[in-house]
């Protein structure tokens, strides 16, 4: 059992990794959740007298699993301060979400750190985030790392990152999920509109992990004031089936760029005279945007012409 001095005065609880990895198996062998009992002892503690002036929380590695969020929404509703909860390593998954999303979306609102990560959630968990990242608008910290998110849990992230309530977001890390070219795809709306993520680790590889690179650099130069990352190695984009609705103006910054891909996806509009000052730009695939407006005379009478290989595949 835990003990506490003036458990209502504490402000930063730390109890990482307080189950043993003997107990864990035993319970296992048992077919009984460990997390269970020990936050029913967490809990026990906090109530009378409750902790509720708690600001940080970190209950990582000690395999609460889908039992022990029950549990642990009874404490998160009883600290609404709490601006950083730490849960990596505790099983929970996807089904142990709900009574912790319900907390941190309804009475936990000013979360500035949120490390979910090692609970192999899925892309279903990122689905069911969407509430807490919309509720918390000061999040600067979010650690997705190992939760088995593929490309369509990059696209439900890519959704929230775009709203203004996610804006303030610093640093997000999505290591050792399954980010493949489609979901970096999904996820590259998102970075090329934010102006505050300066740090980005789970993107690395292909074309579109060095732009992302080039991007998060850029940001960052920003707001380091030091000097701004090159863009000369970006040659080649392809973003077909990314779900653009609205071209990222960021890519007219690539002097370099010979072939941009930017098939099947829902624009509507284009800076055609902006894409042909970029020289080296021989190939646009635009084709399958449906609802695309292709240029007009007034752009050959202003002396400007598409690339020669401009492909619109009408």
């Amino acid at each position: 059992m835990y003990v506490f001095s003036a458990p209502a005065a504490i402000t930063a609880l730390d109890l990482n990794t307080s189950v043993s990895h003997d107990n864990y198996l035993g319970a296992l062998a048992e077919q009984e959740s460990a997390g269970y009992d020990f936050s029913l002892a967490i809990h026990s503690i906090l109530a009378p007298p409750p902790m509720t002036c708690l600001l940080e929380l970190n209950l990582s590695n000690n395999f609460l699993r889908s039992d022990g969020s029950q549990q642990l929404r009874q404490i998160l509703q009883q600290n609404s301060l709490l601006t950083a909860l730490h849960l990596s390593s505790n099983d929970i998954f996807c089904k142990g979400l709900p009574p912790i999303v319900d907390a941190l979306s309804s009475v936990c609102t000013h979360l500035r750190a949120l490390d979910p990560s090692a609970n192999w959630i899925g892309c279903d968990g990122v689905a069911a985030l969407a509430p807490v990242f919309e509720a918390n608008t000061d999040l600067v910290e979010l650690d997705l790392t190992q939760n088995g998110i593929a490309a369509p849990g990059c696209l439900h992230l890519s959704r929230s990152m775009q709203k203004d309530s996610m804006s303030q977001l610093l640093s997000l890390q999505i290591l050792q999920n399954r980010v493949d070219a489609q979901a970096q795809k999904y996820m590259f709306p998102a970075i090329t509109m934010s102006s505050s993520l300066g740090s980005l680790r789970g993107l690395e590889g292909g074309t579109l992990g060095v732009f992302f690179d080039y991007v998060v650099a850029k940001v960052e130069a920003v707001q380091k004031h030091i000097p701004m990352p090159s863009h000369e190695f970006v040659k080649e984009l392809d973003l077909s089936n990314a779900q653009l609705q609205t071209f990222p103006m960021v890519l007219l910054e690539l002097k370099a760029l010979e072939s941009l891909d930017i098939s099947q996806n829902e624009l509507y509009q284009l800076p055609y005279i902006e894409l042909c000052a970029l020289s080296k730009l021989s190939k646009l695939d635009c084709h399958g945007n449906e609802n695309l407006m292709y240029p007009g005379k007034e752009i050959v009478t202003e002396g400007v012409f598409l690339p020669a290989t401009f492909n619109k595949h009408m």
